[in-house]
């Protein structure tokens, strides 16, 4: 379950230790997502700026995924909270073994007093910054549309911005927002 580098590597894995040592197995392995197209975070979650190195990875994706014992399904949620498409105990009935690879899709708050209040109010985590500019469609709303009331009291004109971090994602945050829109738009995918 996951289509991103863990899935990927672990489908890949599975194909090198089992299958080039058990001739005999009928070895097949079916990927799993909840997004249509397969990749991951590799897809939706680095900036566009990064082409080369997420290219070498999303070929990974294409090599393994196109091998004769490998399937892809996208548009699969397992269910969690009533909602889905499939259940662990149903997948478990139908396969030998079932891996969990969904990576870590979920915005990362930090616990800081006040956070919630903000949140849809100008604050918003870089996991929801990235999915918006890399088109992630299970990206439910556009980090930037505020209420209608904020939206009212103070049209949209960002011209600063604060980046708390300083760690990869925060770096590339920071240098797609400081990318003159063009220069965007002629090198990237950018959405």
């Amino acid at each position: 379950v996951g289509s991103g580098p863990a899935g990927i590597y672990s489908a890949q894995n599975l194909l090198k230790k089992i299958g080039a040592t058990r001739d005999d197995l009928d070895l097949s392995i079916d990927v799993l997502d909840r997004r249509p197209t397969p990749g991951g975070l590799a897809r939706y979650g680095v900036a566009p700026d990064h082409a080369p190195s997420v290219s070498a990875v999303l070929d990974t994706v294409d090599t393994i995924l196109s091998e004769k014992r490998v399937r892809f399904f996208g548009n699969v949620q397992v269910k969690m909270n009533g909602e889905g498409s499939i259940g662990l105990h149903e997948l478990r009935s139908m396969y030998d073994a079932v891996i969990l690879a969904h990576g870590a899709d979920k915005p990362n708050w930090l616990g800081i007093k006040g956070e919630g209040d903000l949140k849809g109010k100008g604050v918003m985590t870089a996991r929801d910054l990235v999915a918006f500019y890399c088109g992630d469609p299970m990206m439910k709303q556009n980090p930037f549309e505020f209420s209608a009331a904020a939206a009212a009291a103070a049209p949209m004109k960002i011209r600063d911005v604060a980046v708390v971090g300083a760690g990869n994602v925060a770096l590339d945050v920071a240098r797609m927002l400081l990318s003159p829109p063009d220069l965007l738009r002629l090198e990237t995918d950018t959405a």
